[in-house]
């Protein structure tokens, strides 16, 4: 498996990942949260309001039920009229009877406003034994400090049958009292507050401009678009049921709000809850911010930890390749010590084999006298003559080893290449033998001499026979080839091809491409240096040539040695 390198730069880059996730992650539970939390306040505050609006339509319905059961006893006797009480706790502040003209005949309770004339006036049409409500005004009906009322009527009629009325019966109720019973404590938190309109548009009820009451919508001012940009909002607060959203007056934050209708017969109000915005943007953010700060805490301890862990596999995996680069240094060390002891076997071979050839010249020179002598008929002629040949056969090896150990000019000449092959293969033929490895020759009869250093291609091809020899299990075999072939990768060219091939183990495909490396080996190290591979190669690129290789697990390898047959070697 393909290890990933970490780097420190890798670590940055999902460092700032992970702070920029977590910061859009936060941002996001921030805002569902908000929202959630506003769309949650607005349901509450519309449950407020539809219950406010309840109330009041109760409390105005047991009033229409309080004047129907007056209205009847009046018609029997006014002056006996058992009217409930008024006060300070009671809506009702005042009752009064009221002729065809709408003239206050007789009443009971607080001094009745000076508009009661002419605002009961304008209800006609008064459906039988219905009730009717006059708009909110206040008491003094242009001066909005003073308290607000409206007007219940109801005809009075002496019998069912008839639709002629004979008088009214009025009840003086506190608009004050139904706000502060019903309208005012309706607060979720302390910066809610309510807010009434009545159907013309106008403002009849405000806790915090007071300087805005009585201002319709349908009447705006100049000075009322300092502060809006519009009413249509308020307009459809008017037309439309219940329902929640937001608006933004100049000066002022932006706000959120949940509105219910109040319908009193022929009067229709409406209750909003207001409550600032960014008041709730504080509720929320003091909620969440302890655990936004749980979460920071936690992620930097996180990232704390995870750069922690990082450096200490980074000092460790330093130290790990530390010590593999010094193990690789020993092991390179290992082989140079080697090659110089290669190097010194070389010029002991060149020293031994110098000694060997003066005792077995001297060999030769006595039996070949001893043979010209008049002993030559005598019978131990066969012996001295299978002296003479092995002295012959030493001197072969001598002089293979010698020219083999020699340190020569690079000498390109033409040679005979079946030739160097047997010399070649006589010179390791003790190897072969003792290895029990089958030589297979498919070698041409003859073979055009071509130009190339022989020492050298002499050190390729044992090198390459020797790995051969040791990469087979007895009972091996070797298998050399010899062609000629027509390459034509970039111009027609004939190149003679050695092949060696081996029925042995054949190499790992991780080991493939690094066998030519300087040092790289797969034997022991006391069977080789690393360096013969990467040698042979050198000199086959001199000679512009290649070498190639094909194996196969547990089939045996094959090397191809290229040779130009008609170039000139550099």
């Amino acid at each position: 498996m393909r290890r990933v390198k970490i780097t420190t730069t890798t670590i940055s880059a999902f460092t700032l990942l992970l702070i920029f996730s977590f910061i859009y992650l936060v941002g996001n539970f921030y805002r569902i949260a908000l929202t959630r939390t506003q769309t949650a306040h607005q349901e509450q505050q519309l449950d407020m309001a539809e219950a406010a609006a309840r109330g009041i339509r109760f409390y105005t319905a047991q009033i229409q039920h309080e004047m129907t059961w007056l209205a009847t006893l009046s018609q029997q006797n006014s002056e006996t009229t058992p009217f409930p009480r008024e006060g300070a706790d009671e809506p009702v502040k005042a009752w009064f009877f009221a002729n065809n003209d709408f003239e206050v005949t007789s009443q009971w309770g607080v001094t009745l406003p000076k508009w009661t004339q002419s605002e009961i006036s304008g209800l006609y049409r008064l459906p039988q034994n219905g009730c009717q409500f006059t708009s909110v005004f206040p008491f003094t009906k242009d001066d909005p400090a003073t308290p607000f009322y409206f007007i219940a009527i109801m005809p009075l009629r002496n019998s069912a049958d008839t639709m002629i009325a004979t008088g009214y019966l009025g009840a003086l109720i506190s608009f004050d009292w139904l706000m502060q019973k019903f309208i005012a404590p309706l607060k979720l938190t302390q910066n809610d507050f309510a807010w009434v309109m009545d159907g013309s548009g106008r403002l009849i009820y405000h806790p915090n401009h007071e300087e805005m009451l009585l201002r319709s919508t349908k009447e705006i001012r100049e000075d009322c678009m300092e502060c809006h940009s519009s009413f249509a909002f308020q307009d459809n607060m008017i037309k439309s049921g219940s329902g929640v959203g937001e608006y933004f007056i100049q000066g002022e934050s932006e706000k959120i709000m949940a509105y219910a209708p109040i319908t009193l017969l022929n009067q229709r109000w409406v209750v909003a809850i207001s409550t600032d915005h960014p008041a709730m943007v504080q509720s929320v953010m003091s909620t969440l911010l302890p655990i936004f700060i749980l979460s920071g805490i936690f992620l930097l301890l996180l990232i704390a930890a995870g750069l922690a862990l990082y450096y200490l596999n980074l000092k460790r995996a330093r130290a790990t390749e530390a010590q593999k680069h010094f193990q690789q240094v020993q092991k390179i060390q290992e082989k140079l010590d080697q090659a110089a002891k290669l190097a010194s076997i070389g010029e002991l071979v060149d020293s031994v084999a110098h000694e060997i050839n003066t005792p077995t010249g001297i060999i030769a020179t006595v039996t070949d006298g001893i043979l010209l002598s008049d002993c030559a008929q005598m019978a131990c002629a066969a012996d001295l003559g299978v002296i003479k040949k092995q002295v012959r056969r030493i001197k072969t090896y001598t002089k293979s080893l010698l020219a083999f150990s020699r340190r020569m000019p690079f000498q390109p000449e033409p040679n005979d290449m079946i030739e160097l092959i047997e010399e070649c293969l006589f010179l390791v033929s003790p190897r072969i033998r003792a290895n029990r490895v089958e030589v297979v020759r498919e070698l041409p009869a003859t073979f055009p001499k071509f130009t190339f250093d022989r020492p050298r291609v002499e050190q390729v091809i044992i090198n390459l026979l020797n790995n051969a020899i040791d990469f087979v299990e007895a009972p091996g075999r070797i298998t050399l080839k010899l062609e000629t072939v027509l390459e034509t990768d970039s111009q027609e060219e004939k190149m003679a091809v050695l092949t060696i091939s081996d029925n042995g183990k054949g190499i790992a495909d991780a080991d493939l491409p690094n066998i030519f490396e300087p040092f790289y080996s797969t034997k022991p190290l006391s069977k080789g240096t690393g360096l013969g591979l990467s040698i042979s190669k050198s000199i086959i690129e001199r000679h512009n040539g290649q070498i190639k290789i094909k194996t196969k697990q547990n089939q045996g390898t094959s090397f191809m040695i290229y040779l130009p047959q008609d170039g000139d070697a550099v």
